[in-house]
């Protein structure tokens, strides 16, 4: 085994010309109200006033780790040849701690928080109907000073706890080769009864073709710049793709392979969600660039507490938060149990992998095994994480406690799962870069305009990169900032080729003056391979500060008709970093697959 590394709002008004990199001691002021322990106004789904800046104390590891329950199809099968499902989002009320009363939350498909994970076959199709009963104001605060999906027509200079008026969504499937019309585009958000819709919306019926191999795929909200909140609210869940290869495997199924969404979260005394409604300047005067919660929530509970017996299970690993990163490790009596990492996002790894500590960004999945069955009864273990926020190098503080795990059910039968060295995962065959189109896309953070832009460009600025379909396209992404971003796009599953240093500040001087040719000539040592753990398919990567991320991706034309709706001459995809509060602030362009 290898061993890895450690209808928009107005009032948008054009960026001035000098670009200003942020510096890395302003963005830290910006991310530090939580940290700080400040007063923060504004509640969920209370009236606008002072919220506690720190979740109450609470004993851990005391809830038993809530599984989520598989999805059942619709009573009805009106669609020959594919799977139907109906899914409606709603608020529910949900205890995060036994010690809290239960808080307003959102969910799908009748669960107060999250979502049922959704289980499909490799190209076997399903169609959901999903159906938007959410209430009718958002219960966390809107800034409409952003480009946002804003149905109530509200102005820009809305303050905080001002009724927002029906709710959009949309949901995304994370990782899906999706047509466009299906593939949750921001702009494609509905409210309740369809009475208001996105100029991208076409239906709320969605076809999945599911042309992927087994994979840990999820499914969110992606309404325009508002998914973080509805995100935070609970509209997320796991999707996973099962094909033949997988089942001859012989993983732990059953109880013995659960999935672990993973965030972090604000609360209040009462038990309630708490989300910051005071900004950073007056430019945005609501919104705040990176959510860190105090709380770690892991499928829905606080410092949960899993039960397993003596054996090898598989856990799914999903990060849901909006902008934490995880760096995890499993530790018992001070010494670790292996993490034998088996899948990325996009499916299996060419061999099992064993990660000293698993870093996860937000919108990563690590698929793995762990082996109880050497412990003895009664060995307690504990997931902990040791990355700082804003990561990699930020001054906060680390969840270093995220659950519980205790040996501690009698086995009920012969474990007859594959050990992990027998495992023999299917190959990855590496694209070839020889011959390929390659764009680059430089990440800046504006200063006085407190936006974060990919190609100095906004979201809705004219679209510029058109792809060709069954093409194989190499994309860079020049971090010139001061942290991480999680980089996701959308249709396809590519592959990490390198990462390469960069002298930041003088690519950043350069592109002041106007030059725009790309990141060649501030190139600072040769490409860095990626980890073990990167090499497989992949939806989501890190792009580190200074530093150049380059990816290899085909871009197939998806299965079945593709429909646009009317003025949208060709199919529409989005990439974006995944940290929410970015993505929700311009950090997101849309890009064309030419058919």
């Amino acid at each position: 085994m290898r061993r890895g590394r450690d209808t928009t709002s107005p009032n948008l008004t054009a960026l001035s010309p000098p670009i200003l990199a942020m510096h890395r001691r302003t963005f830290l002021e910006w991310s530090s109200a939580l940290g700080a322990g400040l007063l923060l106004p504004g509640t969920f789904g209370l009236q606008p006033g002072r919220v506690a800046a720190r979740s109450p104390k609470l004993p851990r590891f005391v809830d038993p780790l809530p599984i989520p329950p598989v999805l059942r199809p619709a009573a009805n099968q009106p669609y020959p040849g594919a799977t139907y499902y109906e899914i409606v989002m709603a608020e529910g009320r949900h205890r995060f701690h036994r010690d809290l009363a239960p808080a307003r939350t959102w969910g799908y498909d009748g669960l107060s928080y999250l979502g049922p994970t959704i289980e499909a076959r490799s190209r076997s199709p399903i169609v959901v109907k999903w159906i938007n009963n959410l209430p009718p104001n958002h219960p966390l605060p809107v800034d409409f000073t952003l480009r946002v999906a804003n149905p109530g027509g509200l102005p820009a200079g809305a303050p905080a706890g001002t009724p927002s008026g029906p709710i959009p969504t949309v949901p995304h499937l994370h990782g899906g080769p999706t047509l466009p019309q299906f593939d949750g585009h921001p702009e494609a958000w509905w409210t309740p009864g369809l009475a208001q819709r996105g100029h991208h919306f076409v239906s709320d019926v969605y076809h999945y073709n599911n042309n992927v191999q087994a994979a840990t795929l999820w499914y969110h909200d992606h309404a325009l710049g508002i998914t973080r909140l509805n995100v935070y609210a609970g509209l997320a869940g796991c999707y996973f793709v099962r094909d033949d290869i997988e089942s001859g495997l012989g993983l732990p199924s059953g109880p013995y392979e659960l999935p672990l969404v993973i965030q972090d979260r604000l609360l209040g005394a009462d038990g309630s969600l708490q989300y910051p409604a005071t900004g950073v300047s007056d430019v945005h005067p609501i919104w705040t660039p990176e959510m860190f919660g105090d709380t770690p929530i892991v499928n829905g509970k606080a410092y949960p507490v899993l039960e397993v017996e003596p054996r090898r299970y598989r856990l799914r690993l999903l990060n849901g938060s909006n902008a934490r990163f995880y760096r995890l490790w499993l530790e018992g009596n001070k010494r670790r149990v292996p993490l034998y990492q088996i899948g990325a996002e996009g499916g299996f790894l060419g061999a099992v992998v064993t990660p000293e500590r698993l870093l996860l960004t937000s919108g990563e999945r690590a698929d793995v095994i762990v082996d109880f069955s050497g412990l003895p009864a009664g060995t307690t273990l504990t997931l902990r994480n040791d990355a700082p926020v804003p990561f990699p190098s930020g001054d906060g503080k680390p969840l270093e406690e995220l659950m519980r795990i205790r040996v501690s059910r009698p086995l009920s039968g012969r474990d007859a799962s594959t050990p992990v060295d027998a495992l023999r995962l299917p190959a990855v065959p590496p694209l070839d870069p020889a011959g390929a189109v390659r764009r680059s896309f430089a990440m800046i953070e504006h200063h006085d305009t407190k936006v974060l832009l990919l190609d100095g460009r906004m979201f809705t600025d004219p679209i510029t990169d058109q792809v060709k379909a069954d093409s194989i396209e190499v994309w860079e992404y020049v971090n010139t900032t001061g942290d991480a971003h999680p980089m996701h796009m959308h249709l396809v599953q590519f592959q990490v080729l390198e990462r390469q240093r960069l002298d930041a500040a003088a690519y950043l001087a350069a592109w002041e003056r106007g030059e725009r040719n790309g990141p060649g000539a501030y190139l600072q040592g040769g490409p860095i391979a990626p980890p073990p753990e990167e090499l497989g398919w992949k939806d989501t990567a890190i792009s580190n500060p200074g530093e150049v991320l380059r990816i290899i991706a085909r871009f197939d034309r998806p299965l079945g008709e593709i429909q646009l709706p009317a003025g949208i001459e060709h199919a529409q995809y989005v990439h974006h970093c995944h940290i929410l509060e970015h993505e929700d602030n311009e950090m997101m362009r849309p890009f064309e697959l030419m058919t």
